[in-house]
């Protein structure tokens, strides 16, 4: 069974059945390094897959941060952790993996414990004891960072012709991609 984040134009499949391929994974103990083994080794042995033929072979990278909010001392599992991928090797397109937050649990109320209860927060799946659902968080975010960069792309002016011009229907100064539509007030 495989799997999309529900894009038309995903880049990445996660391919459930084929998770007994994985070996042992580093896990947290690894500290930054096991998230990012964990992709290279379901990459190296097809759990996860994109077209060869039109993407050719990316570079592929999750780094984990284990920085306690408020603390000097570092976390148990990560705070943080970043995603980034190249097609070309050029340039590297990242984004921050979103946390997910026990419910309940706010930044305010985080930042105040210590170091011990925040150790009991897991913002993501453990690599080690959930490779799947840790696997299918990061391709999610893959493919929503992939659908991004292609509606970014859609819009540039060197591609489009358009110039970016500054919307006339309020005073933002923002530039968008195209020119407001409809009779100007």
């Amino acid at each position: 069974m495989s799997t999309h984040s529900g894009g038309a134009a995903d880049l990445l499949t996660l391919h459930t059945d084929r998770l007994e391929r994985l070996g042992p994974c580093i896990g947290w103990g690894g500290r930054d390094l096991g998230a990012h083994y964990l992709v290279q080794s379901a990459i190296e042995r097809d759990v996860i897959t994109w077209d060869r033929t039109i993407w050719g072979d990316p570079m592929f990278g999750v780094d984990a941060q284990f920085d306690a909010h408020g603390g000097t001392e570092p976390l148990e599992h990560p705070s943080s952790l970043e995603i980034s991928y190249s097609i070309s090797g050029d340039v590297w397109l990242s984004g921050e993996v979103k946390q997910i937050w026990p419910d309940g649990l706010d930044l305010d109320d985080y930042n105040v414990m210590d170091i011990d209860d925040q150790n009991t927060i897991k913002f993501y799946p453990d690599p080690t004891a959930e490779p799947g659902e840790f696997l299918r968080v990061i391709v999610d975010e893959f493919n929503q960072l992939h659908a991004a960069t292609e509606r970014m792309v859609a819009g540039w002016p060197g591609i489009t012709g358009k110039p970016l011009t500054v919307s006339s229907r309020n005073d933002a100064t923002e530039p968008t991609a195209c020119p407001p539509t409809g009779p100007r007030t």
